[in-house]
């Protein structure tokens, strides 16, 4: 399976649940990475590579979304990502088993986080605790993916913007609808849900951030951080002052798209509702309005872009799901 380098240490490190805990370890690692030191035991994904390429890692925070999690790390490690820091924010699915069964499980750091508005809290503590230690890092959810709509890898984008000076740059949302799907399909959500909206749809203005941590300053919201140096949107252009992750209009001339299957299916989608956003109990825009379905499941456009990424992984990828989705059927009889 060529998703990386699997080790025969089968550890997940797991930071417990949050409550800003381990400042100091992280704070000197992080110090030891900003001044130029790699001792011979600070952990490879601290490290830039041996020829002095970018490194990237996805940042994410989650909530039951095991049932395609397995696709969206092994599509991930696919494109260039080495390292996966998630924020559990108390699954109740086969999330952890996952997360102990993939094969580049030692580059995945799990931390549990219980707050009412979790993304923004894992995404926070995700800076404080990351910066200088990660190199560059996207902040993204579990049901979006990162995909290359040309030869250029990921890395080579960083690598030349780096050239460039650039710490930061955003990647416009691409909308995917149902593809008329009543129910979860079988096979991939790459090869399965591969009609969306036109680039036009207002809600691919949003952006998703690709930020050099050591560069951070703040974030403004999840959608956008800023940074010292330059931030590029996909256009080229500089956001302005109030500028918090909504861009003039959608534009992918930088080889680069962030799908987002928003829906899923209609029944996923429902859930997806009902179970509502990780926000305070309070907060006015803590479940989805009622036309969420209506609005988000466009399906105008055949964009086969993700299966084409992930085709040469795809039958592992599967098998993969597979043997985990049965060692999880398995572990729920014995215990029945």
């Amino acid at each position: 399976m060529s998703l990386g380098n699997p080790a025969s240490d089968v550890s997940l490190r797991t930071g417990g649940v949050l409550r800003h805990q381990s400042a100091f370890c992280d704070g000197f690692l992080g110090f030891l990475s900003e001044m130029g030191f790699a001792p011979f035991w600070l952990p490879r994904w601290m490290k830039r590579s041996s020829t002095g390429r970018p490194r990237l890692a996805i940042v994410t925070c989650i909530k039951n979304e095991g049932e395609d999690l397995v696709e969206w790390l092994c599509f991930h490690r696919h494109i260039g990502v080495s390292r996966f820091v998630v924020y559990d924010n108390l699954s109740t699915d086969a999330t952890a088993r996952i997360l102990e069964s993939v094969p580049f499980r030692k580059d995945i750091a799990l931390h549990k986080v219980a707050e009412e508005s979790a993304q923004k809290f894992a995404f926070r503590d995700a800076i404080r605790r990351y910066s200088g230690i990660l190199d560059w890092a996207a902040f993204i959810d579990g049901d979006e993916f990162i995909v290359p709509l040309g030869e250029a890898s990921i890395i080579d984008r960083l690598a030349e913007l780096e050239t460039r000076g650039v710490n930061g740059f955003g990647v416009h949302w691409r909308i995917f609808g149902s593809s008329g799907h009543k129910s979860r399909p079988p096979g991939l959500i790459t090869e399965t849900f591969t009609r969306r909206a036109p680039d036009a749809f207002s809600p691919n203005r949003h952006v998703k951030s690709v930020v050099r941590m050591s560069a951070i300053e703040s974030m403004v919201t999840q959608h956008y951080f800023r940074v010292r140096g330059n931030y590029l949107l996909d256009d080229g252009s500089r956001p302005g002052p109030d500028f918090e992750g909504i861009g003039e209009q959608a534009s992918f001339s930088q080889g680069f798209a962030l799908h987002h299957y928003i829906t899923k299916s209609h029944e996923q989608c429902m859930r997806k509702i009902a179970r509502g956003r990780p926000r305070p109990s309070n907060s006015k825009t803590k479940f989805r309005p009622p036309d969420y379905w209506a609005r988000y499941n466009r399906n105008d456009v055949e964009d086969s872009r993700a299966a084409q990424v992930i085709a040469p992984i795809r039958d592992d990828v599967l098998e993969l799901r597979q043997q985990i989705e049965r060692a999880t059927r398995t572990e729920a009889d014995d215990r029945g």
